[in-house]
Protein backbone atom coordinates (compact mmCIF):
# COMPACT_ATOMS: atom_id res chain seq x y z
CA UNK A 1 0.00 0.00 0.00
CA UNK A 2 1.89 3.26 -0.93
CA UNK A 3 2.25 6.43 1.02
CA UNK A 4 3.26 7.15 4.52
CA UNK A 5 2.42 5.92 7.70
CA UNK A 6 2.72 6.47 11.53
CA UNK A 7 2.72 3.40 13.28
CA UNK A 8 3.81 2.34 16.96
CA UNK A 9 5.72 4.66 19.42
CA UNK A 10 7.97 3.84 22.50
CA UNK A 11 7.46 6.52 24.93
CA UNK A 12 10.25 4.75 26.83
CA UNK A 13 12.65 4.50 24.18
CA UNK A 14 11.27 7.71 22.64
CA UNK A 15 11.40 6.00 19.05
CA UNK A 16 8.66 6.33 16.49
CA UNK A 17 8.08 3.92 13.82
CA UNK A 18 7.09 5.33 10.37
CA UNK A 19 6.41 3.16 7.17
CA UNK A 20 6.88 4.27 3.75
CA UNK A 21 5.37 2.46 0.81
CA UNK A 22 6.62 2.57 -2.74
CA UNK A 23 3.96 2.33 -5.41
CA UNK A 24 4.15 -1.33 -7.42
CA UNK A 25 4.02 0.31 -10.80
CA UNK A 26 7.59 2.39 -10.39
CA UNK A 27 9.78 2.38 -12.76
CA UNK A 28 13.57 1.15 -12.08
CA UNK A 29 14.85 4.03 -13.39
CA UNK A 30 17.85 5.54 -11.16
CA UNK A 31 16.14 8.91 -11.17
CA UNK A 32 12.77 7.44 -10.87
CA UNK A 33 13.71 5.45 -7.40
CA UNK A 34 16.20 8.61 -6.20
CA UNK A 35 13.43 11.00 -6.79
CA UNK A 36 11.02 9.03 -5.56
CA UNK A 37 12.86 7.78 -2.33
CA UNK A 38 13.65 11.69 -1.84
CA UNK A 39 9.89 12.59 -1.44
CA UNK A 40 9.32 9.43 0.84
CA UNK A 41 11.80 10.56 2.99
CA UNK A 42 10.66 14.11 3.15
CA UNK A 43 7.10 13.04 3.62
CA UNK A 44 8.40 10.77 6.79
CA UNK A 45 9.90 13.51 8.51
CA UNK A 46 7.12 15.86 7.56
CA UNK A 47 4.54 12.55 9.66
CA UNK A 48 7.06 12.08 12.30
CA UNK A 49 7.20 15.84 13.14
CA UNK A 50 3.22 16.02 12.61
CA UNK A 51 3.13 13.00 15.60
CA UNK A 52 5.26 14.91 17.77
CA UNK A 53 3.18 18.07 17.35
CA UNK A 54 0.00 16.56 17.77
CA UNK A 55 1.42 14.41 20.81
CA UNK A 56 2.88 17.59 22.45
CA UNK A 57 6.83 15.51 22.57
CA UNK A 58 8.28 18.49 20.72
CA UNK A 59 7.24 21.34 18.97
CA UNK A 60 9.62 20.67 15.94
CA UNK A 61 12.47 17.56 14.73
CA UNK A 62 15.49 20.17 13.50
CA UNK A 63 18.00 17.68 13.75
CA UNK A 64 15.61 15.22 12.38
CA UNK A 65 14.90 17.35 9.07
CA UNK A 66 18.40 18.07 9.22
CA UNK A 67 19.39 14.43 8.11
CA UNK A 68 16.56 13.88 5.89
CA UNK A 69 17.88 16.61 3.54
CA UNK A 70 21.36 15.92 3.70
CA UNK A 71 20.11 12.25 2.48
CA UNK A 72 18.34 14.00 -0.50
CA UNK A 73 20.71 15.85 -0.79
CA UNK A 74 23.24 12.92 -1.50
CA UNK A 75 20.43 11.72 -3.79
CA UNK A 76 21.38 14.49 -5.70
CA UNK A 77 24.47 14.86 -6.06
CA UNK A 78 24.14 11.04 -7.50
CA UNK A 79 22.37 11.41 -10.09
Amino acid sequence: MPGIRTGRYSKKRSLLLVTAGVPNELPMEPHTVDETMSIMILQSVEAAADFARTRKIAADLPELRALAQSIVDEFAVNR
